[in-house]
């Protein structure tokens, strides 16, 4: 391998990701009419085409020939040949970083849900306070609803991949979003704190299959508005929590205004922590047992390394441009207080 073509590449590379990074930050124009409407549009549709046949995750497949290759390249870096391993190393992932701005970064710089409805980041306690009430009442609804006993779960008697296709029903064709695929790697997922996740280069959702059936509503539809180009968590969630709370079957609604009912009560309680536990008390038992499920099943996964990967994830966000890292998970609510009415009603947020 010559070092000069090698160097050469990388360069060309590394400048072309630099540029695209650059009129992502300063030319926000171009990245609403030309990559979010016309380039990453054609990038997934094509994507989507080869990769949806098949039953598994080719991302996940990828992840861990790249796994294997890298361990592989690290070794020969240990050896006589260590400068071609490392000019290939280098080049290597500076096509990764270009292959992935290209293909799913971009959208991190697109124009924001709250910019676009003009939410307010601030908003009122007697607000919150407002919308906390609606989903302990709309939750405790669909639980008698779907229940005759009001201290039972519910309980979903679908596996995941039949709960994937009835959240397929939440979203038009015109939505343009792909099969969501059970990650295989679950089970690491399920230590890391992870519930799901797009890949961004081959643009494949995952969901960790062995989450709480009561968390996978709401995070299947959360890894499809990923697909759709909604690349801030907060907006996936705002768009996860509308697909499945506007679905025609009551059991989706309920996750979705559990979802709601978690996000809004844990911002209430930092401003409000004895109103918050007063509105949690009219909850029905059953709902808490759900609630549970949930925390016992993160409870048995906690790990010392979990942390570890959470902190890696709060820095990945933090680079690609979402300032509060980790945290933007929870900017939900100020997107779902600008949808709220006090009919009860949440608008469909116009895509």
């Amino acid at each position: 391998m010559k070092a000069k073509p090698v160097l050469l590449s990388n360069l060309f590379f590394l400048l072309v990701g630099i540029c695209l990074l650059y009129l992502a930050k300063e030319k926000p124009f171009w990245i609403d009419s030309v990559y979010v409407d016309q380039v990453y549009p054609f990038l997934f549709t094509s994507r989507e085409w080869f990769f949806s046949a098949l039953p598994f995750s080719i991302g996940d497949s990828l992840y861990a020939c790249l796994m294997v290759w890298f361990v592989i390249q690290v070794k020969d870096l240990l050896g006589k040949q260590w400068k071609q391993s490392l000019l290939l190393l280098m080049l290597s992932i500076t096509i990764l970083f270009f292959w992935f701005q290209l293909s799913w970064g971009l959208n991190y710089y697109r124009t924001p849900i709250g910019q676009q409805l003009s939410v307010e980041q601030k908003y009122t306690e007697e607000e919150l306070v407002e919308l906390t009430s609606f989903f302990a009442t709309k939750s405790n609804q669909l639980h008698e609803q779907l229940s005759q006993n009001d201290s039972l779960a519910i309980q979903y008697n679908d596996n995941t991949a039949a709960l994937i296709k009835r959240m397929e029903l939440a979203f038009s064709p015109s939505d343009k979003v792909g099969k969501v695929k059970i990650s295989l790697y679950s089970f690491p997922l399920s230590y890391m704190g992870f519930s799901g996740y797009l890949n961004p280069f081959t643009l494949e959702a995952q969901v960790n299959g062995r989450i709480p059936k009561i968390n996978l509503p709401v995070t299947i539809a959360h890894e499809m508005a990923h697909q759709q180009g909604y690349a801030a968590e907060n907006e996936a969630n705002f768009i996860g929590f509308l697909s499945a709370y506007n679905h025609p079957d009551s059991d989706i609604q309920y996750a979705a205004s559990l979802f709601g009912f978690r996000y809004c009560y844990a911002e209430l309680r930092k401003a409000n922590p004895s109103k918050a536990k007063e509105i949690a008390q009219r909850l029905r038992p059953g709902i808490f047992a759900n609630f549970a499920e949930s925390a016992t099943f993160w409870r048995a996964h906690k790990n010392p390394f979990e942390p570890l990967f959470k902190k890696s994830y709060d820095t990945y966000l933090k680079a690609n441009s979402q300032a509060n890292g980790i945290q933007s998970y929870n900017q939900v609510v100020s997107l779902l207080l600008q949808q709220f009415n006090v009919e009860g009603n949440f608008r469909s947020f116009e895509k």
